[in-house]
C-alpha cells in the first residue's frame, strides 16, 4: 500500500486498532515522551495527543512501535526487501532477457527511483506565526537541555554537485526561529556542511517534519554517501516520491510533508548543544554543534507533529533499526562475498557490538573481512567487531558466548586499533570523536587453539563481600557486579586466579546491571568501556612493536569519573503517564 502523507498511515493504523486518540491536554515536555516509553515497552499502540499543551499542531508517537507498523509502511516484511534486492542484483549483474522477465518487479521498483515531475504547490500553505513555538516539541529526559525535535528528515543538497541527502538528526529548540544541529560524523549533510564551510558558504536546509512513512524510515537509512535517500524511497515505495517546489535555493521538497521548516547553517558558527538522552542510554555530553537559523515554518491544514524518544533499549529506534539491518545487511554479500551474515546488536546502541560469520578461503580472510568493515560507511563507527565461523548464527548470543568460551585464544583473536574516529554519541573516551575498536575473531576452528582449554567451574568466594551478582555465559564467561573504585584492584586478581577455572572473560559491571538479565547485560557491559582503557589480559608481551596477549581477557565496564547518567524518566511525569495509559491505551 502506498500512502500520500503521514496522517494517511495514521489513519490506516487507526482502522486496524493501532492507533488511539488522546483527548485531554498532555504535556510534550516529559509526560508524552514517558508515556511512548511505556506504550512501547508493553506492546501498546501508536497515540496521537490531540491537544499537547502549548502547541498549536497534534502530536503523534510510538508510530512505528510495534512490528507489524513497520511492515504496513513498507508493504512487506524488510526480510523481504533485503532478499529481493539481493537476488535483483546477483540475477542482473549479467542482464538477460530472463533475468529481466524474472526480475521485472524490481526493475519497475528500480524506474520508480526517479522522483515524480515537481509540482508548482504543496499542501503546506499554513505560516506557523509563532514559528517554532506553534509545535509540540518534545522534552525526552529530565536531564535534556531543552526540547529536542526527534523525528526530523533534514535536506541538504551538495553545493557543487546538487547530489541530495535525507537523514535524521536531532535539532535543540533554541528559540522559535533557531535549532542546534547536531550533525554527527559519517553523515551525509554533514559532509555537505563540509564543502560549505569551507567556501564560506551557508548551508540551505529543509527540514520536513511528518510524511509518507517509507521516506520516514528511508532517512535513517546507512545509504553509501552519494546514494539519494528519496530516490531509494522510490524504489521501497514502487513509486515516484512526488516532489513540490520551494525556493531555488532549497529546491523541491517531498509533497508528503506535513510541515517544513526552512532556513540556513552558517559556516563557522556553534552553538552548545545537549545534554540529550541518546540510544546509548545516558546523556551525551555538552558540545558545540552548527545552528539553523530558521527562515520559514509552514504546515498542512490539519498537520500531525511526529515525535520519537530513544533511550535505554529496547525503544522504538530499536524495531526501525533491526529492519534496517534486514533491508541492507544481505547486500554485504555483493561487496564482500566472504561475509556470510552480519547482525549489530540493538541491545547495545547497535554501534558498540557487531557480529559477522564470515569464510576464511585463505589464512586470516576474516581479519581482511573486518578491516573493510569497519571502513564501510556509518558501519565504521562500530566499537566493538565479532567474527565467527560461516556456520555460527551471529543474531544468537547464546552461540557468540559459547564460541567465545570455546575457541578463544587472546594471542591470536584480539586485535585493538586504537585512536581512530569514535561514534559522536559513545561517551567512554575521553575526548569526542577520538577512541580505539576491538576485533574478537573467532571465526577459526577449534583445533586451532594454541593455549590449553580451562576447565572447572568458577569459585568466587574469595571475592565474595566485594563482588555482586553474577552470571556465566556460554561456560566461559562470567560477568560479575563490582564498586567502580574496585574494579582496578580485583581485575588483575581475577584474570590470574585458577579459582575461576574455566572461565576466559572477565566482565565487570555496576550495580545497577543484573549480570542475568540478557538485555540489561549487554547494554551495561558493551555502552560503558573503551577498548584501549578498559580491556585488559592476565599477561601481555611485545613481539617488536606487536602486543600478544596471554591468558584471561577482562572488561571493566563499571561506571567511570566523568561518564554521564544513565537515563531514568521524570517520577511525576511517568506517574501521569501511566494513568493515561490506564485510561486511554491499556486494551
Amino acid at each position: 500500500m502506498r500512502f500520500s502523507s503521514l496522517s494517511d498511515y495514521l489513519r490506516l493504523l487507526e482502522r486496524n486498532k493501532s492507533l488511539v486518540r488522546i483527548p485531554e491536554p498532555v504535556d510534550p515536555i516529559l509526560v508524552a515522551p514517558a508515556l511512548a516509553v511505556i506504550a512501547y515497552r508493553r506492546g501498546g499502540p501508536a497515540f496521537i495527543v490531540e491537544r499537547p499543551k502549548g502547541a498549536q499542531v497534534p502530536l503523534a508517537m510510538n508510530i512505528f512501535g510495534r512490528p507489524s507498523h513497520i511492515e504496513w509502511a513498507l508493504g512487506r516484511h524488510p526480510q523481504q526487501i533485503g532478499a529481493e534486492i539481493l537476488t535483483a542484483l546477483e540475477d542482473l549483474v549479467t542482464p538477460s532477457l530472463a533475468a529481466l522477465w524474472k526480475n521485472r518487479s524490481q526493475v519497475a521498483r528500480a524506474l520508480a527511483m526517479r522522483p515524480a515531475r515537481v509540482r508548482p504547490t504543496g499542501p503546506c500553505s499554513l505560516d506557523c506565526a509563532g514559528g517554532l513555538d506553534d509545535l509540540p516539541i518534545v522534552k525526552c529526559w529530565p536531564q535534556d537541555s531543552g526540547p529536542f525535535i526527534t523525528w526530523p528528515l533534514v535536506l541538504t543538497r551538495h553545493p557543487d554537485t546538487g547530489g541530495r541527502n535525507l537523514g535524521t538528526y536531532r535539532l535543540q529548540k533554541n528559540g522559535p526561529l533557531e535549532t542546534g544541529m547536531h550533525w554527527q560524523i559519517q553523515k551525509g549533510a554533514g559532509f555537505h556542511y563540509y564543502e560549505a564551510e569551507q567556501r564560506g558558504q551557508a548551508l540551505p536546509v529543509t527540514v520536513i517534519l511528518g510524511a509518507d512513512p517509507v521516506l520516514m524510515i528511508a532517512s535513517i537509512l546507512p545509504l553509501p554517501e552519494n546514494v539519494d535517500e528519496i530516490a531509494f524511497a522510490g524504489y521501497l515505495r514502487g513509486s515516484p516520491v512526488p516532489m513540490m517546489a520551494t525556493t531555488a535555493a532549497h529546491g523541491p521538497v517531498p509533497l508528503s510533508a506535513e510541515i517544513l521548516i526552512q532556513g540556513e547553517v552558517r559556516p563557522r558558527e556553534r552553538k552548545e548543544e545537549g545534554p540529550f538522552g541518546d540510544h546509548f542510554g545516558h546523556y551525551s555530553r555538552k558540545e558545540p554543534w552548527p545552528v539553523l537559523h530558521v527562515t520559514s515554518v509552514r504546515r498542512r491544514e490539519n498537520a500531525v507533529y511526529p515525535a520519537t524518544i530513544v533511550g535505554p533499549p529496547p525503544l522504538e529506534d530499536a524495531l526501525l533499526g533491526d529492519a534496517v539491518q534486514e533491508m541492507l545487511s544481505p547486500l554485504l554479500k555483493l561487496v564482500h562475498p566472504e561475509v556470510r551474515s552480519l547482525w549489530a546488536y540493538m541491545e547495545t546502541g547497535f554501534h558498540s557490538l557487531a557480529v559477522a560469520s564470515v569464510m576464511n578461503r585463505y589464512n586470516r580472510e576474516s581479519m581482511k573481512a573486518a578491516l573493510a568493515l569497519l571502513g564501510e560507511g556509518q558501519f565504521s563507527l562500530t566499537k566493538c567487531l565479532v567474527l565467527l565461523d560461516e556456520q555460527t548464527n551471529p543474531r544468537d548470543f547464546d552461540s557468540v558466548a559459547r564460541i567465545w568460551s570455546e575457541r578463544f585464544n587472546p594471542a591470536t583473536d584480539v586485535r585493538i586499533i586504537a585512536d581512530t574516529a569514535y561514534d559522536s554519541l559513545d561517551f567512554t573516551s575521553a575526548r569526542t570523536h577520538h577512541g580505539s575498536k576491538l576485533v574478537i575473531d573467532l571465526s577459526h576452528p577449534q583445533g586451532g587453539l594454541a593455549e590449553p582449554a580451562r576447565t572447572g567451574e568458577p569459585d568466587l568466594s574469595a571475592w565474595a563481600a566485594k563482588l555482586g551478582a553474577f552470571a556465566t555465559y556460554g561456560g566461559g564467561i562470567l560477568v560479575a557486579q563490582c564498586q567502580s573504585r574496585l574494579a582496578q584492584e580485583l581485575m588483575p586478581e581475577l584474570l590470574n586466579s585458577p579459582a575461576l577455572g574455566r572461565i576466559r572473560v572477565v566482565v565487570l559491571v555496576d550495580s545497577d546491571i543484573d549480570p542475568a538479565h540478557r538485555l540489561r547485560m549487554l547494554w551495561g557491559w558493551f555502552t560503558r568501556f573503551e577498548p584501549a582503557r578498559d580491556v585488559s589480559f592476565s599477561r601481555v608481551e611485545m613481539q617488536g612493536a606487536v602486543p600478544r596477549y596471554h591468558g584471561r581477557m577482562g572488561f571493566d565496564a563499571t561506571f567511570k569519573p566523568g561518564y554521564p547518567d544513565p537515563l531514568v524518566l521524570d517520577p511525576a511525569s511517568e506517574k501521569e503517564a501511566q494513568r493515561l495509559w490506564a485510561q486511554y491505551l491499556e486494551s
